[in-house]
């Protein structure tokens, strides 16, 4: 008994640490249920994307969702900050979730359809933007489309009737004005000026 104490306190230590990790769900509203999809840090969403989730245009029980969060809140800002992405099957009362690309840290996304496939755009600081597209719908395939015009940071996009992408932005400067490019399948046109659209924050159309 004298040896199994000192285990036994380990183990009572040890479930007392890690359920002291685990932050309380919300405070909810009438009809809401905690899911439990995210326990990060990094509030500081957004310089105006306006689009965090996207229904599947093939079956509306679907949905693909993104965040930019830092799961270390003590480390420095943007220390470790990637994009997370969520897909649900069954209206949001569950979800399977992964980070984007944990090789950079990534900021202020945006989230449109191309073809019926979620793409998102991700800003890495003082490098311009990328983007990402799905092989499918829920597939957890992400893989990121080369070649987009270097200076153009948070971005917002769009996929077009035609299945192209527009993507919108500024670069990372004093003056912030708009730029735009377009990918029609196979390359990135050059930017286009957009005098009247500025940037960071979130001074864009759609």
């Amino acid at each position: 008994m004298k040896k199994i104490l000192p285990l036994l306190i380990l183990i009572l230590i040890l479930n007392t640490y890690t359920n002291a990790q685990v932050p309380p769900p919300p405070p909810l509203q009438t009809g809401e249920t905690w899911t439990g999809l995210y326990s990060v840090s990094y509030d500081y969403q957004t310089n105006g994307s306006i689009r965090y989730i996207v229904q599947n245009p093939a079956n509306s029980s679907e949905y693909c969702t993104i965040l930019m969060a830092q799961q270390d809140s003590t480390a420095a800002v943007g220390v470790g900050r990637y994009i997370y992405f969520a897909y649900s099957t069954d209206n949001g009362n569950s979800w399977s979730s992964d980070a984007l690309d944990v090789n950079f840290s990534w900021g202020f996304p945006d989230i449109s359809l191309r073809n019926g496939i979620p793409i998102i755009a991700a800003h890495r600081f003082n490098t311009g933007s990328s983007v990402f597209q799905d092989a499918s719908f829920g597939a957890f395939g992400f893989s990121q489309i080369p070649g987009v015009p270097p200076g153009t940071n948070w971005t917002h996009l769009t996929g077009t009737t035609n299945n192209n992408i527009v993507l919108v932005g500024a670069p990372n400067d004093n003056v912030f004005v708009g730029q735009s490019t377009t990918y029609n399948g196979t390359s990135w046109s050059p930017l286009i000026s957009l005098p009247l659209v500025g940037g960071p924050f979130g001074k864009f159309f759609r």
